[in-house]
């Protein structure tokens, strides 16, 4: 019935009931004329062109190309406008942010202050600037005076609060305010976004001669927009509970009602191990009390305990991001100041702290305890990868980008035969970084190109992809997929999957990360548990670098291959297809093969636990994910990912190579406008797959635009894939209705599986399987 049904639908026209997609199904008019040349006239003329239209339409096809390259170790994408960007940072950070964090907790744990000296800088008796602090209240009062006038009177309150500390015994750290004065651009690191002008940056001295991402210790961001009113003189209701007894001669503006009862533990909850209260009778202006105080009995809802995460905590993160994506860190601690109140954030790809706002105006104890915090912690605790250095030996000098700079990794192994704990150690250099991070909550994946370097400081003619990422520990991991998929597939397939050289993984545990003393109540809802795992393996070179068609024909073509084999043989879904993750390489014969890369969102097709992902977000790479996958009417559950949606994403990857890769000049070209879309939010994304599938005219003006040099790929592969595709959506559309009709029930994936297959797939390109079973079903 599926057969007849995808040779004889050719026309059909129907709302389908529960169906992935509603639609009119329109079937272009002369669909087996399709071509690059026929494209060149209106859509709605079905004519058949003359050998001079063919002509002119591979001269208008040539015109076309004239493309500006873009970087190839970059992402491609286009630049997110500033809303969408933090529209974006908002629905992914708000559920992992973890309000009300203690200050001095969060100083002893993320600064590394001793409590007794937080505790005593907090509570001791320190005064603003008169003089600046006229100045501040007068630009907040007035309309005539802009955000950035607030920079300078608050800089030189902070410089002079240092001052006075440093007067009084405490230890300073020199550090400098750099103030971009809202004006100064900070080039980003970041592919798909624009540059940016934070309003404040500190720095180790000496100052950078030009101000970057990869150093900033701390971002400093301002609001002018005033807070909602409050008595005049501002009296704080935070609980504290390490505040000293204040001398009876010192002002008390504070609320001294007792602290409550903690909220009860959301079900499923585990507290973040190490952590050992501070005994205490005292009261804190600086956290809130909780909601069990507000006299809720059953404890408090999740979403009520966080607070908003507003406007300005977006824009505090997305530098965050700028910060990550230069260097290599662990965490990023932003300052944001609106008007008098101040909210430390706090950064990394787990979760997100916010400490309790204050006003300093009232509180100068607290903004001492943030200036002295963020002034004497060292690199470590300033969330700098402590594993990467500036020179091959172990001194800990600022690393101000990646490249030229040092990694030294170790894999912890057991104990050996003495007792003794043994472990493989690497030291690589980095030559270049060729994707740098994208994500705050998430993988956060960082590629750089690498040489190894030996004991005694000799760089290793090779170069290998050192790769940092943050998966999470539910995970299986990449290691463990590729040595199964090596296990389980012939020897003559391993040449196509990736050689490793190292890996380590490094826990919270392991890395120290500062919230696991914070007395957290951590679930799935409010933190991805996840881990760092550092990789390094041979180095690849991309698709679009091929040099030739026929290499980049061979290469894809292996990698079509042994992407089967492993799901068929290794019962293993890749689930990320994408053009960074098809690679090559040359054989020492001069042979190209192609390498299927990047495991990490893999998953064992015939094990339970691993059936579906433990995160959040689907998986795969947008711009190359199938249509259904990214269907906004199923958002709110993970669609089963079938192998139907991973050759659905091998024949995007073909036709975005088609469109974009100047194989000679081996440069990625910028993406065509036609299909710009396929880069946006899910929801865009959708839509364009959608009106490519079904939308009349559509994909012939996108396949205008196919290079000439892959003139023959389209006619001979993406075209007829292309067919299979689309009529197998007739089929299944006409399928549907008839069950409708008949009253039948209607197995959507089994038509799905009947309808698209390998065998099928690999027809339509004519080419042989080269290790697929005789006889047997793909």
């Amino acid at each position: 019935m599926a057969e007849s049904a995808l040779t004889s639908a050719t026309t059909i026209s129907s709302v389908f009931k529960g169906h992935l997609f509603l639609f009119t199904m329109i079937i272009f008019p002369g669909i087996n004329e399709l071509s690059p040349s026929s494209f060149t006239s209106s859509t709605s003329d079905s004519s058949t062109h003359d050998s001079t239209s063919a002509s002119m339409a591979s001269s208008q096809i040539r015109a076309r190309h004239q493309s500006t390259p873009i970087k190839a170790k970059l992402g491609n994408s286009p630049a997110f406008d500033v809303k969408v960007e933090r529209s974006l940072i908002k629905s992914n950070l708000a559920p992992y942010c973890h309000s009300n964090i203690d200050l001095v907790d969060f100083a002893v744990h993320v600064w590394g202050v001793e409590r007794d000296t937080a505790v005593g800088i907090l509570g001791g008796h320190w005064i603003l600037d008169d003089f600046q602090k006229q100045i501040y209240r007068k630009v907040l009062s007035s309309s005539k005076f802009k955000e950035t006038d607030l920079h300078e009177p608050f800089r030189k309150m902070a410089e002079a609060l240092l001052g006075d500390m440093s007067q009084k015994g405490y230890s300073v750290k020199p550090c400098i305010f750099w103030d971009g004065e809202g004006k100064t651009y900070l080039p980003t690191t970041r592919p798909a976004t624009r540059n940016k002008k934070p309003d404040m940056l500190t720095y180790d001295e000496p100052a950078p001669p030009k101000p970057t991402w990869g150093n900033v210790r701390n971002v400093y961001e301002f609001k002018k927009k005033p807070p909602p009113k409050r008595p005049e003189a501002p009296k704080a209701k935070r609980l504290f509970k390490s505040l000293p007894p204040l001398p009876e001669d010192r002002p008390l503006t504070l609320d001294c009602s007792a602290a409550g009862p903690r909220a009860k533990k959301v079900k499923g909850s585990t507290k973040a191990p190490g952590h050992k209260k501070a005994a205490s009778q005292y009261i804190n202006p600086l956290k809130r009390p909780s909601d069990s105080d507000a006299g809720d009995s059953q404890g408090s809802n999740q979403a009520t305990k966080r607070q908003k995460f507003v406007q300005s905590h977006q824009q505090a993160a997305a530098y965050a991001l700028e910060c990550f994506a230069a260097n290599s860190r662990y965490y990023v601690v932003c300052i944001v100041i609106n008007s008098w109140d101040i909210t430390v954030l706090y950064f990394d790809h787990t979760l997100v702290l916010q400490v309790a706002e204050f006003n300093f105006e009232a509180d100068v104890g607290a903004l001492a305890l943030v200036l002295y915090g963020t002034h004497v912690c060292d690199r470590r605790h300033a969330g700098f990868d402590p594993n990467l250095r500036a020179g091959p030996t172990s001194e800990d000098h600022p690393v101000e980008t990646p490249i030229g700079s040092y990694f030294h990794l170790e894999h912890p192994l057991k104990d050996n035969a003495e007792g003794r704990r043994t472990a493989i150690a690497k030291t690589y250099k980095v030559t270049d970084v060729l994707a740098s991070t994208r994500d705050l909550i998430g993988r956060a994946t960082a590629v750089y190109k690498v040489r190894e370097c030996s004991p005694n400081n000799e760089l290793s003619p090779e170069h290998y992809a050192l790769k940092l990422s943050w998966p999470l520990k539910s995970r299986v991991s990449e290691i463990d997929v590729i040595q199964r998929l090596k296990d389980r597939l012939p020897a003559e397939l391993h040449a196509h999957l990736p050689s490793l050289e190292f890996s380590t993984d490094f826990d919270a545990e392991r890395l120290q990360l500062p919230w696991l003393q914070l007395d957290l109540e951590l679930s799935h809802v409010n933190h991805q548990e996840r881990i760092f795992r550092v990789l390094s393996e041979k180095m690849y070179t991309k698709l679009w670098e091929a040099g030739s068609v026929e290499a980049f024909k061979q290469a894809w073509l292996d990698c079509v291959e042994c992407h089967h084999q492993a799901w068929e043989v290794g019962k293993t879904m890749h689930r990320d297809l994408s053009e960074n993750n098809l690679m090559l390489y040359w054989d020492e014969d001069g042979t190209v093969k192609g390498v299927l890369n990047d495991w990490d969102m893999a998953s064992f097709t015939d094990e339970e636990r691993d059936a579906t992902t433990a995160a959040h977000h689907r998986t795969g790479t947008p711009p190359f994910m199938a249509m259904d996958l990214l269907d906004p009417d199923k958002q709110n559950a993970t669609p089963r990912h079938a192998f139907r949606h991973e050759l659905e994403s091998l024949f995007y990857i073909l036709l975005w190579a088609a469109l974009h890769y100047d194989i000679s000049g081996k440069v990625r070209c910028e993406t065509q406008e036609l299909v710009k879309a396929w880069e946006g939010s899910l929801e865009q994304i959708h839509a364009a797959k959608t009106h490519f599938w079904v939308g009349r005219g559509v994909a012939p003006k996108i396949f205008e635009l196919v290079r000439p040099e892959f003139s023959d790929v389209f006619k001979n592969w993406i075209r007829p894939l292309w067919l299979l595709f689309r009529k197998a959506r007739t089929a299944l559309a006409a399928l549907e209705n008839d069950a409708y009709e008949l009253g039948e029930p209607f197995d959507e994936e089994k038509a799905w599986e009947e309808l698209i297959t390998f065998d099928a797939f690999m027809a339509c390109i004519g080419a042989k399987p080269r290790w697929a079973k005789k006889g047997i079903a793909n």
